[in-house]
């Protein structure tokens, strides 16, 4: 759910007139981790050997959309999104490095009466230093580095239109059967005009909370972010969402795993949808 644009796009629509597009710009800031084994989103302090494989179906409905001002219509201008994420870590010891590229396979909108669109996001490759490994230290501290670069998803609004950056430090304590991990950091991105405001460089949080059962486990996580241009009083590039899900282990040795989570948006941003499934699998090999 968003506020975006001016009344230059209620005007058009309104007359069926063609809209042009804002220059383009990413409706969906989240995306699978591919170091975490519980988790979906939120990273972990935890090391791990070898090569993890993981593949996530997703659908977001409704994370860029406009409300006329007066009115009690929504205007979707990405609409539902179906979609599938790939990705590829590899550890050792301390050190892991990851690449994941999300492929959008049908993307609608009430702008047009066309098909769903398709689209590939921007590919990401991942950096991470486990400095205190939760498992094994009373706290646990990583460092979490993730660049990521364009393929042509910026003309449906799901891919940047240059380089990202985003930087993390994350911190986790797991008291009894309980995991609780906080994430804090910066995202750089491409300055991007639209009518009436400017999207810039964010402040980035996280916060995730797992109990572990038998053969699984439950998991609630918390995704904001705040852009520092406007951070007080300007909350439509700050998108606020809650993911509540779990895992579940699919071998006695916990290498090949389940999980999944189902998630809304709890504040106007862009990216802050109306509901979000995410259902994946993970594979490590030593």
């Amino acid at each position: 759910m968003t506020l975006l644009l001016s009344a230059t796009l209620a005007s058009a629509l309104a007359q069926d007139a063609v809209v042009v597009p804002p220059p383009s710009l990413a409706a969906d800031p989240v995306r699978p981790d591919a170091f975490s084994r519980h988790t979906s989103v939120v990273p972990d302090t935890r090391k791990f050997s070898g090569q993890r494989a993981i593949l996530v179906a997703s659908h977001v409905r409704d994370p860029l959309v406009f409300r006329p001002a007066g009115s009690d219509e929504v205007i979707a201008i990405v609409g539902p999104v179906w979609g599938m994420t790939g990705g590829l870590a590899w550890s050792n010891g301390p050190i892991a490095v990851a690449a994941t590229l999300p492929a959008q396979f049908a993307i609608g909108s009430d702008l047009h009466d066309d098909r769903p669109a398709s689209a590939l996001g921007d590919i990401a490759l991942d950096g991470r230093f486990v400095g205190l490994d939760a498992t094994s230290a009373p706290v646990g501290v990583s460092g979490q580095l993730r660049l990521t670069a364009p393929l042509g998803g910026g003309d449906q609004y799901m891919g940047q239109p240059g380089f990202t950056w985003e930087l993390l430090a994350v911190g986790e304590v797991t008291p009894a059967s309980w995991a609780i991990c906080a994430a804090i950091g910066t995202r750089g991105v491409p300055e991007v005009e639209i009518p009436g405001q400017s999207l810039d460089d964010l402040l980035v949080y996280r916060l995730a909370v797992s109990h572990a059962l038998a053969t699984g486990g439950l998991t609630g996580e918390f995704l904001g972010q705040r852009q520092y241009q406007g951070f007080v009083d300007d909350p439509s590039n700050s998108p606020l969402e809650v993911l509540l899900g779990g895992w579940v282990d699919l071998d006695e040795d916990e290498r090949h795993t389940l999980r999944g989570a189902l998630g809304w948006g709890v504040n106007p941003g862009i990216g802050s949808p109306q509901v979000r499934v995410l259902v994946g699998v993970g594979s490590l090999t030593p």
